[in-house]
């Protein structure tokens, strides 16, 4: 069965299963980030809502859902529409990424048009830029415990990257990787050792390891890392409105209402 009819079919079993409805079903991770190997898995993130009197009783219905076929090729997880908008107002970055993914499996984003315009527009670059580091930091932990894959070294350089067009851009990152390398100002060399690792990383299998040096790369991580205090300090802390927590809980009551 084709990839895409799978997930689809997927879908529709989870909502008579579990009683849901999915609001989007999207692509995210490498395969939206243009970061995917040969054998990368699909990684599909749904949001969901209940019938409305599941909300209205002592009983909380569940705000998570996980499936992973039996290949590992397909791995879908999502969120309540409560939990993910909780998320989405603290700027996380993987909310994020599902909000703006223009990879839609099922549904449609038709009814988040003003999530989609807060993400865009007013997203808390002090705490996005955190959540990025974080990611460079953790991958680099891995690496550290010998964990020498393509795929970590991307990670690296996709939280590092993406927080320095925050600082450069005081924009949104675009969630596909190769043009956040090409329009930052970058060093000639280091754009093109990245875009060689990102090469190989699509040509290599998701657990191939590196092969030669990282020379331009990891002079580059450091300088990143021991900037971050420095980059943080010209970011915008932002913070939701009344308004925002009025726009998402319309939002919220529009859909589950239907």
């Amino acid at each position: 069965m084709d990839i895409t009819k799978q997930i689809k079919a997927k879908c529709s079993e989870l909502e008579k299963e579990h009683e849901f409805t999915i609001l989007f079903a999207v692509e995210s991770g490498s395969r939206l980030w243009g970061m995917s190997s040969k054998d990368s898995d699909y990684d599909v993130h749904l949001v969901f809502y209940y019938p409305i009197e599941r909300y209205l009783s002592i009983q909380k219905p569940k705000d998570t859902s996980t499936w992973m076929s039996g290949n590992k090729i397909l791995d879908i997880n999502g969120f309540d529409i409560y939990k993910y908008t909780k998320l989405l107002l603290k700027s996380n970055p993987n909310m994020i990424d599902w909000t703006m993914s223009n990879i839609i499996y099922y549904g449609d984003k038709s009814k988040i048009a003003p999530l989609i315009n807060f993400t865009k527009n007013d997203f808390n670059p002090f705490t996005l830029c955190n959540f990025y580091y974080s990611i460079s930091e953790n991958a680099l932990k891995l690496i550290d415990k010998g964990n020498r894959h393509y795929k970590k070294y991307l990670y690296v350089l996709r939280g590092l990257l993406n927080a320095k067009w925050l600082v450069e851009k005081k924009s949104l990152p675009p969630y596909y990787f190769e043009k956040v390398v090409n329009e930052l100002s970058l060093d000639a060399k280091l754009r093109s050792a990245t875009l060689d690792l990102l090469s190989k990383k699509r040509e290599a299998s998701e657990k191939s390891e590196i092969l030669g040096n990282l020379d331009l790369i990891l002079p580059f991580i450091d300088e990143c890392i021991s900037n971050k205090g420095a980059y943080l300090e010209t970011l915008e802390r932002r913070k939701p409105t009344e308004e925002h927590f009025m726009i998402f809980n319309q939002v919220i009551l529009e859909i589950i209402s239907c």
